[in-house]
């Protein structure tokens, strides 16, 4: 399964990739980060990492508002949780599909399993 989590509306909010770098590994303790050898617009950055609940794969973009994680319900729910508590409270971030099908705000926190269940449908 693939998600997207990012701000729905234009934003001048973003996260640098070494900073991204930083939070990832001071917080999952099994990580391994993947820096390709020519960034592009889709992905500036690659990390796999182990929720506790399975395994995740995540990229960010360039732009450095979206990622983009492929993982089971509970990994992603996990990341998402986790990621709204390092983003600032008043910047709105949305967890989504590539189709816009599932749109999950993250305006006001979600317990992990909440978010899971909304993700398995």
């Amino acid at each position: 399964m693939t998600f997207l989590i990012s701000p729905l509306a234009a934003t001048g909010w973003k996260v640098g990739r070494d900073e991204l770098i930083e939070l990832l590994k001071r917080d999952w303790s099994v990580i391994e980060i993947i820096n390709p050898s020519s960034p592009t617009p889709d992905r500036e950055l690659a990390w796999v990492l182990d929720t506790g609940v399975g395994r995740l794969e995540g990229e960010q973009q360039e732009n450095g508002q979206a990622q983009v994680l492929s993982g089971g319900p509970q990994a992603i729910a996990r990341y998402a949780t986790w990621w709204r508590t390092q983003v600032a409270s008043d910047q709105e971030l949305a967890l989504y599909d590539e189709t816009f099908s599932t749109v999950i705000s993250l305006e006001q926190p979600l317990p992990e399993d909440e978010i899971a269940r909304l993700l398995a449908g």
